[in-house]
C-alpha cells in the first residue's frame, strides 16, 4: 500500500496601494501535511516509520536513517515568509522575478509538483483572469498567470496559465530534467508570474495567491508474499531460508519475485530479486560510499575494515593503489551506475600476490566483500550459471528486467571510464593467477550489441568496476565458516 504525504508552500500577499499593480507571494515555508493520516505517522505495508519535519528535508525514516526524502524550495531558501509586489502600468505587460524552484526527491516511484490558486485576481475593480497559454508578449488584456521554464527562454517567451483551485500538474514526461531516474528525482525550473491590465482598468488593490506543492509515492518495502521473508525490511536480514522459501522463476520470466531491502549501513534500497538460478540477487549496483568503518554486525567482513572516503574526481593514479581501497562515483549516475571499486576494496582487503602478503591462492575465492551482511561478491561459478540458464542473447538481455545490469564501463589504467553505455564489467570474487606480483580475478563483461555475457580474466584489480551482491546460501555460509576455522588453525 502507498500513503502520500505532501510538503506544502503556503503562499501569503500584502497588497500595497499604487495606481495599478498586481501583488502575488511566493512562501518560503514549509509546513507538512500527511494525507491519510493525521497523528505524524506514515504507515507503509504494515510498518510504521517515524516522520521527520526538521530543517529543509521531508523524510520518512527508519530509526536508524533517512528512505525517502523529499524537498522544495524556492531562491534556494526555506523557512521564511516572502511577498512581492509587482507594479503594473496600464496596457503593458508587468513580470515578477524569476524565482528558482527545486525539486529533491530519492527513494520514489512518482511524483508531482502541484500549483493551485484562484484563476482571478481579488479585488474590487475590473476583473483580471487567467491566461490560457499565450506568450508573455501576447499576453490577453486583463490577464494574468504563471510561467514554468528553464532558464533559457525569455519570460516573454513563456507560455502563461491561469492558477486553478484543483491544482495544475507543473512536472512533465516530456522534459527529461523532470523524470525519475533511479527512483530519484533533482531539477530546477524558473516560476514567473505576469499581468496585462487594460487602459480602462480600475486602480486599486490586485491581489493573487497560490501554493506550491510537491507530492511523492515512496517506493514501498517488503513484497515478498511467504511468511518468513515478508517479516525483513533490510538486507542484512536476508538468510538462506528466506531465499530458498521464495519460488525459483523460469528463465523466460521476466516478473521474477522481488522485494525492496535497505542496507543498514548507508539506509540505500536496493531490489532483490530470486533469479532463475535459484539465488537471490541484487539487481541494482552497490552504491556504498566510503568514509564508513564496515563491522561483522553489517558487512561480509571477518574483522574491521575501513573504506576510504569515495573520490567524486577521478585522480591521475586511481589504479596505482594495489593494496589501497579505491572507490569512485559520479553524483549524477550513482543511482543507475553505483559506485566503481577496485577489487581491494570490493573484497575488503583480500591479496592475490607473489609477494608474502597474500591472503588467496591461484584459483580461490574472496573469503569477504564490502556486500552486507549474509551476502557476497558473485563467484565466477555464480555468474556462468546465472549465464548458462538464463542463455542471455538478443530476446533474453541481461540488461532488462529481471536482472538489469548495465553498462558502466570501467575505470582504465589511464584514469579514464571505458566504454560506459555499450558496456558493463562487473567484479567476481575468483582468482584467476598472478602476473607479476599482482593478482588478477575474473570479471564478468556485458555487452549491448551483440548482446553477451562473458567471463574474461586476468583483470588488473587496480581498475574501477562496478558490483553485485549474492545472498549467501547455506553451503556457502559454512565454506566461510571452515574458511575462518583453518585461518584460526
Amino acid at each position: 500500500m502507498h500513503h502520500k504525504f505532501i510538503s506544502k508552500f503556503k503562499l501569503h500577499s500584502i497588497p500595497i496601494k499604487t495606481l495599478r499593480y498586481v501583488s502575488y507571494s511566493i512562501p518560503l515555508m514549509c509546513s507538512l501535511a500527511l494525507l491519510l493520516l493525521s497523528c505524524g505517522m506514515v504507515n507503509i505495508d504494515e510498518r510504521v516509520y517515524a516522520l521527520d519535519n526538521s530543517g529543509e528535508d521531508s523524510s520518512l525514516q527508519f530509526a536508524s536513517g533517512t528512505l525517502v526524502s523529499a524537498t522544495l524550495s524556492i531562491d534556494g531558501e526555506s523557512g521564511a515568509s516572502l511577498s512581492e509586489q509587482v507594479l503594473a502600468a496600464p496596457g503593458e505587460v508587468a513580470y515578477s522575478k524569476e524565482h528558482t524552484v527545486t525539486v529533491t526527491a530519492n527513494n520514489i516511484e512518482s511524483y508531482d509538483l502541484i500549483i493551485s490558486g484562484s484563476n482571478t485576481l481579488s479585488s474590487s475593480g475590473t476583473q483580471i483572469t487567467g491566461a490560457n497559454g499565450e506568450s508573455g508578449k501576447d499576453l490577453l488584456t486583463n490577464t494574468w498567470g504563471y510561467a514554468f521554464g528553464n532558464g533559457e527562454t525569455d519570460k516573454a517567451e513563456l507560455s502563461y496559465y491561469g492558477l486553478s483551485s484543483s491544482g495544475k500538474r507543473l512536472n512533465s514526461s516530456d522534459n527529461a530534467d523532470m523524470q525519475i531516474i533511479g527512483n530519484s528525482v533533482n531539477f530546477s525550473r524558473k516560476l514567473v508570474f505576469a499581468a496585462r491590465f487594460g487602459e480602462e482598468a480600475d486602480s486599486g488593490h490586485y491581489t493573487g495567491s497560490a501554493s506550491l506543492s510537491l507530492i511523492a509515492t515512496p517506493r514501498t518495502v517488503g513484497t515478498w508474499s511467504t511468511e518468513v521473508a515478508s517479516g525483513i525490511t533490510t538486507m542484512q536480514e536476508m538468510t538462506p531460508e528466506i531465499c530458498e522459501q521464495v519460488g525459483t522463476p523460469a528463465a523466460s520470466e521476466v516478473n521474477a519475485p522481488t522485494m525492496l531491502l535497505h542496507d543498514t549501513r548507508d539506509n540505500n534500497i536496493y531490489t532483490i530479486a530470486k533469479l532463475a538460478d535459484g539465488n537471490c540477487w541484487m539487481t541494482e549496483n552497490l552504491r556504498l560510499t566510503g568514509g564508513k568503518t564496515l563491522t561483522t554486525e553489517d558487512s561480509d567482513v571477518e574483522e574491521e575494515f575501513v573504506l576510504p572516503e569515495s573520490l567524486t574526481e577521478l585522480p591521475n593514479d586511481f589504479n596505482g593503489k594495489i593494496r589501497t581501497a579505491r572507490s569512485y562515483y559520479n553524483p549524477f549516475t550513482i543511482e543507475t551506475y553505483g559506485v566503481y571499486y577496485n577489487w581491494y576494496a570490493a573484497t575488503a582487503g583480500e591479496i592475490l600476490s607473489a609477494v608474502n602478503d597474500a591472503t588467496l591462492d591461484v584459483g580461490d575465492n574472496a573469503r569477504t566483500s564490502i556486500c552486507p551482511k549474509g551476502w557476497g561478491l558473485p563467484s565466477e561459478e555464480d555468474f556462468s550459471t546465472l549465464q548458462s540458464i538464463a542463455q542471455f542473447s538478443a530476446s533474453v538481455p541481461p540488461i532488462a528486467k529481471p536482472y538489469n545490469f548495465t553498462l558502466t564501463g570501467y575505470i582504465s589504467e589511464s584514469d579514464n571510464i571505458l566504454y560506459a553505455g555499450t558496456r558493463g564489467y562487473y567484479w567476481t570474487s575468483t582468482t584467476t593467477e598472478i602476473v607479476g606480483e599482482y593478482n588478477t580475478p575474473h570479471v564478468y563483461v556485458f555487452s549491448a550489441g551483440p548482446v553477451s555475457m562473458n567471463s574474461s580474466s586476468g583483470s588488473y584489480t587496480g581498475r574501477g568496476r562496478v558490483m553485485r551482491c549474492i545472498a549467501k546460501s547455506a553451503s556457502r555460509l559454512e565454506e566461510s565458516a571452515q574458511a575462518n576455522n583453518d585461518i584460526e588453525d
